[in-house]
């Protein structure tokens, strides 16, 4: 089970269901890890520090289209941003 309390700075969203995490598969055309399926369930996105962003459902799809990400990376997925333009 996935356990975030004891990270400083934490910034939380609301949990996401299972019907946000399909349109991210049916749109993207991908299968995302159960992991981070699981993360998702947990908190739909956070923050720490207001640094380090893990995108919640409503962004995941915007992020990967704005960074293009099918073009320079096909296949992978983009998750997260560390606020200075570097994508994971």
């Amino acid at each position: 089970m996935i356990n975030l309390s004891r990270v400083s700075g934490l910034i939380k969203n609301k949990r996401a269901n299972d019907i946000e995490i399909q349109e991210i598969e049916d749109v993207m055309k991908v299968e995302l890890p159960n992991v981070h399926k699981d993360l998702l369930k947990y908190t739909n996105g956070f923050s720490i520090g207001g640094g380090l962003i893990i995108y919640g459902t409503d962004d995941i799809i915007e992020r990967n289209e704005t960074w293009e990400v099918t073009e320079y990376a096909n296949g992978y997925v983009a998750i997260d941003d560390d606020g200075s333009g570097k994508v994971f």
